[in-house]
C-alpha cells in the first residue's frame, strides 16, 4: 500500500479546474495575447491554447514565452490551473515542462473557453 495518494492527472482543457494539479496535456497554441513586463524584470505572455475539447489561456514565462507561436503544438507536462481574477489560466509552474509535440493537424474547440467564464471554471471539489 503506498504511503502517500498520487495526484490526479488532468488531461482534457474542458476537465481543468482551478486548483487542479499535475496537469499534463496536448493542445495547440491558437493565439497570442497579452505580453505584460514584470516588476523584477521578466516578461509573462498569454496564449489562447485549446485542444478536442474546450480552450484556456495559458501564461508563460520569459524563453518559453518566445519558444512557441500559434500554430505550434505543444505537450505541457506537471503544469496547474488557478483563477485570476475570475478568470481561469494554465501555467507551466517550475517543475512543469513544455515541449513542442511538431507539425501535425490538430482538431481544438474555441468554445467553451475556461478563461471566460464560459466552462466550468469553479471547482465543486471545494
Amino acid at each position: 500500500m503506498p504511503l502517500f495518494l498520487q495526484e490526479e492527472s488532468v488531461g482534457l482543457i474542458k476537465d481543468m479546474f482551478p486548483g487542479a494539479k499535475n496537469v499534463n496535456a496536448t493542445f495547440v497554441i491558437v493565439s497570442r495575447n497579452n505580453v505584460h513586463r514584470l516588476r523584477d524584470g521578466s516578461c509573462m505572455v498569454t496564449f489562447t491554447v485549446a485542444d478536442s475539447s474546450a480552450a484556456i489561456e495559458l501564461a508563460l514565462y520569459d524563453e518559453y514565452a518566445v519558444a512557441v507561436q500559434p500554430g505550434d503544438v505543444v505537450t505541457l507536462q506537471h503544469g496547474y490551473c488557478m483563477e485570476h481574477k475570475g478568470n481561469m489560466s494554465l501555467y507551466k509552474g517550475e517543475a512543469g515542462q513544455i515541449c513542442k509535440s511538431g507539425d501535425m493537424m490538430f482538431d481544438f474547440k474555441l468554445q467553451p473557453n475556461l478563461s471566460q467564464g464560459s466552462g466550468p471554471g469553479k471547482d465543486v471539489r471545494r
